[in-house]
């Protein structure tokens, strides 16, 4: 089955019976991860498209970052942490990538074979707001050890958002989210 790719992500560890870390190498591709702005209002989720628009919002402390959530085949979205990898890549820009690597949660139930994840937060601090602002962005993400189990690969323009993340959420001046 093939999944449609929306946000780029990746992150990791593990290491329970049964998750993506115990299962044994293979030549066969990785299954494809979707991507998805994080929704705090809890909307439905929202695949990201080649040519979407991903919001990148400013933290209290300056931190720029953007919010994802994974949606992965229930067969490899683990009850506990799973090693998680993501890369952002502004294009033609001439600069490094930025990459980050770390755990994903998948505590909501399956639904019709697949597995949402909780919030995963990329930090993107490494560039500028001038930088970020409009820019063409190739989100890579893996899921699980190499050889990765799952992948994603998306280019989508990042908008700064006027609202400002605290952590646990938002504040928009404009009401907005």
């Amino acid at each position: 089955m093939r999944w449609v790719l929306s946000v780029v992500v990746l992150g990791g560890c593990g290491g329970a019976a049964g998750t993506v870390a115990d299962a044994a190498p293979s030549d066969a591709p990785a299954a494809a991860l979707q991507l998805a702005p994080f929704s705090r209002q809890g909307a439905p989720f929202a695949a990201l498209e080649p040519g979407s628009t991903l919001p990148f919002f400013t933290g209290v402390q300056g931190f720029r970052l953007f919010d994802l959530q994974v949606r992965a085949p229930a067969s490899l979205a683990a009850s506990s942490p799973v090693p998680f990898a993501v890369t952002a890549t502004l294009v033609a820009s001439g600069l490094a990538p930025g990459s980050q690597s770390g755990e994903l949660r998948f505590s909501l139930p399956p639904s019709n074979g697949t597995r949402d994840s909780d919030r995963y937060v990329m930090f993107l601090n490494e560039f500028t707001e001038t930088q970020l602002e409009g820019a063409s962005c190739r989100v890579t993400a893996r899921l699980g050890p190499d050889p990765p189990a799952a992948t994603a690969d998306v280019t989508v323009r990042l908008v700064h958002s006027s609202c400002v993340d605290y952590g646990p959420g938002v504040v928009c001046p404009d009401g907005g989210s």
